[in-house]
């Protein structure tokens, strides 16, 4: 399986992202933006109270917004 392309987002950014295991709308800290394998982007992180990866698919030009310089 090839690893998804990932870029470093602010440390001071804050997302709300949904947590399946929580079942409800959680804020996580500093995610980071990866590339998908059908070209999209999604920003990952990881949720506060269980631990488990939380994902949240973003526009291309969100994308341009938190990463400058991407394509």
């Amino acid at each position: 399986m090839p690893t998804l392309q990932s870029y470093k987002t602010n440390q001071a950014h804050t997302e709300r992202m949904y947590c399946v295991k929580c079942r409800q709308h959680v804020i996580v800290t500093a995610p980071e933006l990866v590339k998908l394998k059908n070209n999209r982007f999604a920003l990952r992180g990881k949720c506060p109270h269980t631990g488990v990866m939380c994902y949240k698919v973003v526009t291309r030009e969100r994308a341009k917004e938190l990463v400058p310089g991407i394509e």
